[in-house]
Formats: structure tokens, sequence, C-alpha cells
């Protein structure tokens, strides 16, 4: 299980990331 925590979060990490980008889009912050 502690193998695959890195990919979580690694996954996690993208997935935030590409939400923060959407958000910023909407706000028209880019």
């Amino acid at each position: 299980m502690s193998a695959k925590k890195p990919d979580l979060l690694r996954d996690n990490e993208l997935i935030y990331g590409r939400l923060e980008m959407e958000e910023m889009k909407k706000k028209g912050n880019w």
C-alpha cells in the first residue's frame, strides 16, 4: 500500500492543479 501512496499523491496534485487552473480561467486571472 505504501508503494502506491506516492502515485496517489501525485494524481491528487495533478487533479488539484487542474481544478485550480479552471478556477483561474473562470476568474480571468490567467
